[in-house]
């Protein structure tokens, strides 16, 4: 097993942004504990969040998301505008 360190791109209370270039395994890895979100409906309606934002960004591939509580309450709005913003930010460097 080989352990890499990953380039932290966004942090908050609510979402933290991870980018590993040499990542083994190419996907989008989205982490929700829980205990922090109980229901599967909230859980699942979380990560169709993250991968939409991530979709109208055309990034997936080596990103680890990880998600806390208080996501929800923020809005997709959140999501999509203020990590929007981050995500094309690091999109134009070289990665």
């Amino acid at each position: 097993m080989v352990l890499s360190i990953s380039k932290k791109i966004f942090q908050s209370k609510e979402v933290s942004i991870f980018f590993d270039k040499e990542s083994p395994s190419k996907t989008l890895k989205i982490i929700i504990k829980k205990d922090q979100f109980p229901l599967a409906i909230k859980r699942n309606k979380a990560k169709r969040w993250v991968k939409e934002v991530f979709k109208k960004n055309k990034l997936g591939p080596g990103f680890l998301v990880v998600l806390r509580s208080g996501f929800l309450e923020k809005g997709f709005g959140y999501m999509d505008e203020g990590v929007s913003s981050v995500l094309q930010r690091f999109k134009k460097t070289d990665y």
